[in-house]
């Protein structure tokens, strides 16, 4: 009987000893199982006003087997379980302090890490938002530091560690060289998933003056320890008697739409030939194939994630998911040796991989323990819309009323902030509920109101209204005694229009004048200046309004009304004298 992550009693002692892998021994001494649940889910999302909404998510992993390792995944749901996404899918992937918290490797203990909601999911909020974490057991990771020849067979003429690399050479940047590396332990693959990192670097081609290396590398599942090898375009599949995902960076096209499609391209393919490839070398017969629109031989690192749920596979490369379909034509599960091969031939480039894990999907079948949280969560700030008072209708020192409509305080209501911007001054007040008394500044600028909120996750909202004020100009007439002006056609009247706090000058006046003559008779004249009886002289800080052409008889009474004046900031200035 098997178990992974096992606790190995080893027999006439009391030693207990870790082992990834380990078997009952007769006798009843051996391999113990592991026990390992999750056994409390908890977020929160921070209070603190820094414009971001950081949420941190923990866990407690509870095992038997404290130097046991497991995998760990993170889902969350925001509809209350209606809809998933594991952690690093969709908008789901802006994290920190994960280290060791979830994915393969993690240890019993409490875990903590953080989930920046603002950046992923901007302008929401729910009350049942679902946290779900669930523990499979990892069944092989490697990170490459040495090599341990008691989990692989190394096959070719290339394959091994690196000196201070830390990573596995699948093969030189040299003609006609193969590698591979393959397990022990058999896998049954219906329900497998291998996440791997690979580099491949530039080398030079003979025959494709186009092509910056050759083979690629591929990921093979086969019923075979060390089954043949092959340099060039068979990527290790052919002769395994089982399949393989190649990340192929060469086009072997040889007549057979099963063959490759160019020269960047993932591929599902069986140990089966499609065609012959410059008549000797075999190529294998493809089941998928998708393009990738890049050049894989980059000297960057490439982030890998196979999964099958059979006959389902899906692949994915840097984020990018590239085969997720039902696949026609696999052979059926079996136990496996999961190998990762790579080869060159006249054209060639250096290939490695890192950070091999393979574990279980999470599924029905294959999660040993899960647990799930409900709470809120809130990155959506309130919304506010200010009533602006009108520019050019308030003045100096006036009183004014002004509203705003908000909405959204979730989860608890707040009290809104009011502020004030004039010159250099700033206001700031309490202004509960939805409006707010303003006494206009002396200030010849515009005005700046806000009128913020902040709801219980500290999300602000804000909205921002600007209205310009009017001065009080003095405006007075130069009139002249009565019984003491000679009636002529050109007698002017004359008034004189000072603002001393902001500087402003008439630019357009409106004037009527009543004009009784000695009978009784009236007459009115509306003027609208300036025109060719209105006219407008500056004179020092002041502005001379002149007002002629009008002719005037003996013993007439004259009324000047001086309406309404507008000024040259947009003021328009109501007199009425």
């Amino acid at each position: 009987m098997r178990y992974q992550n096992g606790r190995v009693e080893v027999c006439g002692g009391p030693q207990l000893v870790k082992n990834i892998s380990c078997y009952l021994e007769p006798g009843g001494c051996g391999c113990v199982p592991c026990s390992v649940s999750v056994d409390s889910v908890w977020f929160y999302e921070e209070t603190e006003c820094n414009d971001s909404n950081t949420v941190e998510i923990c866990y407690t992993l509870s095992g038997n087997c404290p130097d046991s390792t497991y995998t760990v995944s993170v889902a969350i749901s925001p509809d209350g379980g209606g809809t998933w996404l594991h952690a690093g899918e969709g908008w789901f992937h802006t994290f920190w302090d994960t280290a060791g918290d979830f994915g393969p490797g993690v240890h019993p203990g409490t875990h903590c890490f953080k989930w920046l909601m603002s950046a992923d999911l901007p302008d929401t909020e729910d009350s049942f938002w679902t946290v779900r974490v669930a523990v499979t057991d990892t069944l092989l990771a490697d990170s490459f530091v040495t090599i341990d020849t008691t989990r692989y067979t190394i096959t070719g003429n290339d394959g091994f560690v690196a000196p201070d690399s830390e990573y596995f050479v699948i093969t030189q940047d040299l003609p006609y060289r193969n590698g591979r590396l393959m397990t022990v332990d058999t896998f049954y693959w219906a329900n497998i998933l291998v996440d791997f990192w690979f580099k491949m670097s530039p080398g030079t081609c003979d025959v494709a003056a186009d092509s910056t290396g050759a083979d690629g590398i591929s990921v093979i599942f086969t019923p075979y320890l060390d089954p043949v090898i092959a340099a060039g375009g068979s990527l290790g599949i052919l002769g395994t008697d089982g399949w393989g995902v190649e990340f192929d960076t060469y086009n072997n096209y040889c007549g057979d739409s099963a063959s490759d499609i160019d020269g960047n391209h993932i591929a599902i393919s069986i140990d089966s030939v499609s065609c012959m490839w410059v008549g000797s070398a075999a190529i294998p017969y493809s089941l998928v194939q998708v393009p990738v629109p890049f050049e894989m031989i980059n000297s960057v690192w490439h982030h890998a994630v196979i999964e099958v749920n059979y006959p389902h596979c899906r692949v994915e490369l840097d984020g990018t998911v590239y085969i997720d379909e039902d696949v026609v034509g696999l052979p059926p599960p079996f136990w496996a040796h999961i190998g990762i091969s790579g080869s060159t031939g006249g054209c060639h480039s250096e290939q490695v991989v890192d950070n091999l894990v393979i574990t279980h999907p999470v599924n029905a079948d294959t999660v040993r323990s899960s647990a799930e949280r409900r709470g809120p969560l809130d990155s959506r700030p309130p919304r506010i819309d200010i009533e602006c008072p009108e520019s050019f209708v308030h003045h100096i020192g006036d009183t004014i009323v002004f509203s705003w409509h908000l909405e959204d305080l979730f989860w608890s209501d707040s009290l809104c902030s009011l502020w004030a911007t004039y010159d250099t001054v700033s206001y700031a007040a309490e202004a509960g509920g939805t409006s707010a008394v303003f006494v206009c500044p002396p200030t010849c600028d515009s005005i700046t109101l806000v009128v913020s909120a902040r709801d219980s996750f500290c999300n602000i909202g804000y909205d921002t209204c600007r209205f310009a004020l009017c001065s009080h100009p003095q405006v007075g007439f130069l009139c002249p005694p009565c019984w003491r002006i000679s009636s002529c056609r050109n007698q002017e009247i004359t008034a004189v229009m000072v603002d001393t706090f902001c500087a402003s000058v008439p630019e357009s006046v409106e004037v009527t004048i009543i004009v009784v003559d000695s009978l009784g008779s009236e007459d009115t004249i509306p003027l609208v200046g300036p025109s060719s009886q209105v006219y407008f002289e500056p004179s020092g800080d002041s502005t001379i309004i002149h007002i002629s052409g009008i002719e005037f008889s003996d013993g007439d009474s004259v009324a000047v009304l001086l309406n309404r004046i507008k000024t040259n900031r947009g003021c328009w200035e109501d007199f009425g004298e």
